[in-house]
């Protein structure tokens, strides 16, 4: 998981894995991770002992194969792989939904905005989120300098930012679902034409 999750970066990659602590605190929400990939882990070898015919049908095993060893193939981990990264999005989706929940809470004149002030005083309290610097606010469009309130967060675009998506490679990201793209759908949907 830690390889998926830094793509490229071989020294971050070896610091992490030989540092179980600076792992565990570099990575949010590690245990959640890891009992995630395990779950994968166990769903396949439960599908099958207890499954075998739709283990063979879904390709969980293959013909011929002892249920009860706990040997994989190359095809078993390529299996488990694909589904980690088709899940991880919606599984990860939490962290996302518990982040917005967290500015919400913080937004008491229901603008869409969180002071500056409240924003980086939450992170020194309890959250291990929300320590961007102002000028990476800035860079992102999330840091409002107009209102009369003083500097702002402005939550669906700190949402959004890649630095709040866990995976970043080349060929995809995982980031937090934008709440926009439902509602664009489903008017595209009733107007019979995309937006």
């Amino acid at each position: 998981m830690v390889h998926w999750l830094l793509g490229e970066d071989e020294e971050g990659i070896s610091l992490l894995l030989g540092n179980r602590s600076l792992l565990e605190s570099a990575v949010p929400h590690w245990d959640q991770v890891a009992a995630f990939t395990k779950g994968q882990i166990r769903d396949l070898d439960y599908k099958r002992q207890h499954l075998p015919g739709a283990a063979l049908a879904t390709a969980s095993a293959r013909p011929g194969h002892n249920a009860l060893v706990a040997r994989y193939s190359f095809e078993d981990v390529h299996g488990l792989v694909g589904g980690i990264t088709r899940s991880f999005a919606s599984f990860w989706e939490s962290e996302c939904v518990s982040m917005k929940s967290t500015l919400v809470a913080m937004d008491t004149h229901s603008t869409g905005r969180v002071p500056l002030s409240k924003f980086y005083s939450s992170a020194l309290d309890t959250e291990w989120r929300f320590g961007e610097s102002e000028s990476y606010l800035r860079d992102l469009g999330a840091l409002d300098e107009t209102s009369w309130r003083g500097k702002q967060v402005v939550i669906p675009n700190y949402i959004q930012a890649a630095s709040n998506c866990i995976v970043s490679s080349q060929h995809y990201l995982v980031c937090c679902a934008n709440d926009c793209e439902g509602l664009l759908e489903e008017i595209e949907n009733k107007v019979g034409a995309p937006t």
